[in-house]
C-alpha cells in the first residue's frame, strides 16, 4: 500500500508542476533580460544594422549597471544609422499584446528616431530617448494583430527605418505579454497580412530579405498547452486508478489446489471401511 501511495503522490507531483510550468509563461519574449549570451550575442536576437560598415555600429553586451540581473545590451551608431536587436515572437491573431522595456541613452543626436522599442516593420514605435541622464527608462506600447497573424518582430535599437541616429543606448528587461484591453491614449501598431499585390516596393523588399525564416513559424503553443495537460491527466488517473481499484474477488480466494478435495476424502474413508470389514471376516 505504502508503495502505491509514493507512486500515486509522485504522478501528482509530476502533472502539477507540467501543468504550472505550461501555464506560467507569462513574458512572451525569450533571454528578454540578455542573461543567456552565446558566441557574444544573446540567445534568441538577431543583429542588424542598416549601414554594416566595419566600425559603423557596435552590438555589446554590458556587464556594468544592468537594469535587472546581470546583462543588458548596448548599441553605440558611431555613424548615423538603424541598427537593432530583434526577435520573433509567437502570437495569435486578433489579440492585444503589451510590449515593454527599459532605455538608458546618452548622446544621441537630434535627427532620426532615437533609442526606441518598436515592432519591425511598422510606423509606430515608443517615444525616442536622446540622453536619460545615465538613469533608466520604462517605456512602453501596444500590438493589436490582425487575422491570420501568428507572429511579429520586436525590436530594440537605436535609429529607425528613413530616420537615421547616432549615438549610444542600452536596453534590457524587454517583455511581451498578453493583455485583455489597450489603453486609451497608448502608442499602437496594429500588425495585419500584407494586401495582395504583384508590384513591391523597393521598401517591402528590404524589409522582407531581412525577414528571417522564424517569422514564418506556426505557434504551437495553444496545441502544446492541451497535449501536456492531457498527459498529465492520465498519469494522474492511471495512478490513482492503480493506487485505489479494488481487489478481485478471485485475488482472494484460495486456489482450489490449497483446498481439500472432497473425492479424495470420500475415498479415503471408503479404504478405511473396506479394511475392517475385511479384518472382522479373518476374525
Amino acid at each position: 500500500m505504502c508503495k502505491k501511495l509514493s507512486i500515486f503522490f509522485c504522478a501528482t507531483l509530476l502533472a502539477m508542476t507540467l501543468t504550472i510550468n505550461t501555464f506560467a509563461e507569462g513574458n512572451l519574449i525569450k533571454n528578454g533580460s540578455f542573461e543567456d549570451v552565446q558566441n557574444g550575442t544573446p540567445t534568441y536576437w538577431n543583429i542588424y544594422s542598416y549601414v554594416s560598415d566595419e566600425g559603423a555600429s557596435e552590438f555589446i553586451i554590458d556587464t556594468d549597471k544592468a537594469y535587472s540581473d546581470s546583462n543588458c545590451v548596448t548599441i553605440i551608431n558611431n555613424v548615423e544609422n538603424d541598427s537593432r536587436y530583434s526577435q520573433t515572437v509567437n502570437a495569435q491573431p486578433n489579440k492585444n499584446y503589451k510590449l515593454s522595456c527599459y532605455i538608458k541613452a546618452e548622446n544621441i543626436g537630434d535627427s532620426g528616431s532615437g533609442a526606441i522599442l518598436s515592432v519591425e516593420g511598422q510606423v509606430s514605435a515608443t517615444n525616442p530617448w536622446r540622453d536619460t541622464d545615465e538613469l533608466w527608462e520604462y517605456v512602453e506600447m501596444y500590438v493589436k494583430t490582425g487575422k491570420g497573424i501568428n507572429s511579429f518582430n520586436v525590436t530594440v535599437g537605436v535609429g529607425g527605418y528613413g530616420a537615421l541616429s547616432t549615438g549610444k543606448a542600452s536596453f534590457d528587461d524587454v517583455r511581451v505579454e498578453e493583455v485583455d484591453t489597450i489603453p486609451d491614449g497608448t502608442i499602437v501598431a496594429t500588425v495585419e497580412m500584407p494586401a495582395q499585390d504583384n508590384s513591391s516596393s523597393d521598401t517591402q523588399s528590404e524589409f522582407d530579405s531581412n525577414t528571417t525564416s522564424e517569422s514564418e513559424e506556426k505557434p504551437s503553443s495553444n496545441r502544446t498547452v492541451w497535449i501536456i495537460l492531457a498527459v498529465c491527466i492520465l498519469i494522474a488517473a492511471a495512478a490513482i486508478y492503480y493506487t485505489f481499484r479494488p481487489t478481485s474477488p478471485e485475488e482472494n480466494t484460495p486456489s482450489d489446489a490449497s483446498l481439500p478435495s472432497n473425492d479424495n476424502k470420500d475415498s479415503t474413508q471408503g479404504l478405511e471401511e473396506a479394511k475392517r470389514d475385511e479384518k472382522h471376516r479373518d476374525s
